[in-house]
């Protein structure tokens, strides 16, 4: 979340300087075109200015959450005066309270979770919960914080210390709590787990994809160090173990008629209104499984770019089958067998984008008479930008005898991969020559 936050106050206009112990930490910043320091507590030359103050603006910690406040002692006594003290943890009264017990007058303190994780590219429809701190208020920079989110068109939400770990200990805790047992409980009934994905339901694959981040996909420490950390965490599994043994109770003792009175009754505390959009959202998810499967299948028997989400691998070949478990590509005379659950068909541009980096190309030049005020570079930035475009230049500009008054003959030179793609683009772009009026 650390280098995410970095990447997303560098497209902000921001200068960045990566801090951390990690032994790569230069060579990543050298590629993102950042500054870089591995970090030593007992060494802080490289990061001091002469004044003996952190050389910046803002400092952004983002850190393990067990670490966060030994990290946030080291760094906010030497913060500059006007200087803004933030950080990005899943909790935040113990955070805050030590920014603000360590950091000197006139340093602004703000607390900032945002609810998502690295794999989100924007703040584009997120949510970043936003603290400000009574002790020492951010003024200017609270503004500037939501400013800067809303610009990337993210949602702020305003709290308190208080309410922010509250509302983890349901957000966070109990959902991360109720998958941890469900998984458990699958993976210990002795069923054949492969064989399930077979017998799925839409919900079940949600569900099973929930528990994989758990347990491992995404980072197992955190969700571990959630429960620990968050002051609520005893509370909430208390409470969950309370209302399993309720609802089991019920459903073993009870009748259908109790069901649905216990029923109303959470949907009544839920909210209509909130039972209705939440249903509206888990359709949307149904909805977009079913229509990733079909496109699968739409596409059997052409050229596809198939990802292994497991390898990262991108996969290129004809889509010979797609079955309940499993996708097979033809790589020439190759089978390549993917499981289903881990097969993500890309979409044009993305294949695009494949192609012109992997396959051997096409190279045309289009010779053609065009208007006096054809702008060549125009030209070469708008053919630049089509899917399936390699390489594009403007060449061999003449005016002069056998050439029309107001007119003048050029030459565009293209390459393009060896596809379907490519061939396409050829055709589009003499269409498109023909149709501004030249002749081609």
């Amino acid at each position: 979340m650390g280098l995410w936050m970095a990447k997303f106050l560098k497209r902000r206009g921001c200068k960045i300087i990566l801090v951390d112990t990690y032994e790569k930490t230069n060579e990543i910043a050298q590629k993102l075109d950042m500054g870089g320091v591995i970090f030593s507590p007992n060494d802080w030359s490289s990061l001091l200015a002469k004044d003996g103050y952190l050389a910046c603006d803002i400092a952004v910690i983002a850190v393990p959450i067990d670490v966060t406040e030994n990290v946030i002692q080291l760094v906010g006594p030497k913060l500059r005066n006007s200087s803004l003290f933030m950080d990005v943890t899943s909790l935040k009264t113990k955070p805050m309270k030590a920014m603000e017990e360590c950091v000197s007058q006139g340093v602004a303190v703000l607390g900032t979770h945002p609810i998502f994780g690295p794999r989100f590219e924007s703040f584009v429809g997120q949510t970043c919960i936003v603290i400000p701190s009574k002790v020492y208020p951010p003024g200017i920079w609270l503004e500037w914080w939501l400013r800067t989110i809303e610009k990337e068109g993210g949602i702020s939400v305003l709290s308190t210390s208080q309410e922010h770990d509250q509302m983890m200990g349901f957000v966070q805790v109990l959902v991360h709590y109720s998958l941890m047992v469900f998984g458990a409980t699958v993976a210990n009934s002795n069923i054949d787990i492969a064989r399930s994905y077979i017998f799925k339901s839409p919900l079940y694959e949600v569900m099973m994809g929930l528990v994989a981040r758990i347990y491992g996909v995404s980072n197992p420490d955190l969700y571990y160090k959630i429960q620990q950390q968050n002051p609520n965490g005893i509370f909430i599994r208390v409470a969950f173990k309370q209302y399993t043994e309720v609802v089991s109770s019920m459903l073993s003792k009870g009748t259908v008629a109790d069901y649905r009175k216990f029923g109303v009754k959470v949907r009544e505390v839920l909210g209509e209104s909130n039972v209705v959009a939440s249903s509206f959202l888990i359709e949307n998810i149904f909805q977009s499984l079913v229509k990733e499967k079909q496109a699968l299948l739409q596409m059997k028997g052409q050229l596809v770019c198939i990802r292994n989400e497991e390898t990262k691998k991108i996969h290129y070949g004809i889509l010979e089958e797609v079955s309940a478990e499993m996708v097979v590509l033809r790589k020439k005379k190759e089978r390549v067998m993917i499981s289903l659950k881990k097969a993500r068909l890309l979409g044009s541009k993305d294949v695009s984008i494949w192609e012109v980096e992997n396959l051997p190309r096409h190279k045309r030049v289009f010779s053609f008479t065009a208007q006096q005020n054809l702008n060549p570079k125009f030209l070469e930035e708008l053919v630049s930008g089509w899917q399936g475009i390699a390489v594009v230049s403007v060449f061999g500009i003449y005016r002069g005898p056998n050439v029309p008054e107001g007119y003048k003959k050029m030459s565009l030179y293209i390459e393009v991969p060896k596809s379907p793609t490519g061939d396409n683009a050829l055709k589009e772009i003499e269409r498109f020559l023909v149709g501004i009026g030249c002749v081609v």
